[in-house]
């Protein structure tokens, strides 16, 4: 199931700033190990790290959440820090778990709209099955395909 498509963008936009904001506290420490004896050059770990924070935002912006989760796969089998590797596999498993409680939800609505359509057609039934196809609506990417589902 896909995100709506400002959720998505929001949801994009938060794990960019998350990945950057982990990038940004590897790098210092891969530049300070090239610091010694009073070297300024920046180690090819962490140019590495800040292309990859840029190409990050550039997709983020972008707003493709498929390939900024393909990005991070890619980053996470070459990037020297377990934390950063830690944080993709925790956002990998809280975006499969608002998933499944998406589905879930999108379940339970379906069987709420049933039941209230099953009776009385009085203004109050008419409202509470309104609001579970509103609320199921929202929970699909594509709410003009969403007429058409059964």
């Amino acid at each position: 199931m896909r995100v709506g498509a400002a959720r998505r963008a929001s949801v994009v936009r938060n794990l960019a700033l998350a990945f950057a904001v982990a990038t940004l506290a590897v790098t210092p420490c891969a530049s300070a190990q090239e610091r010694v004896g009073n070297a300024t050059k920046v180690q090819p770990i962490a140019a590495g790290l800040t292309n990859a924070s840029d190409q990050v935002w550039i997709t983020a912006k972008g707003g493709d959440a498929e390939a900024l989760l393909a990005q991070l796969d890619s980053f996470s089998k070459v990037a020297g820090d377990d934390e950063v590797r830690a944080s993709i596999e925790a956002l990998k498993k809280n975006i499969a778990k608002r998933e499944e409680d998406r589905e879930a939800r999108w379940k339970e609505l379906s069987e709420e709209l049933d039941k209230t359509l099953t009776e009385d057609k009085s203004d109050l039934q008419l409202g509470k099955a309104l609001r579970s196809a509103v609320e199921m609506q929202l929970l699909r990417e594509d709410h003009k395909t969403f007429l058409q589902e059964e």
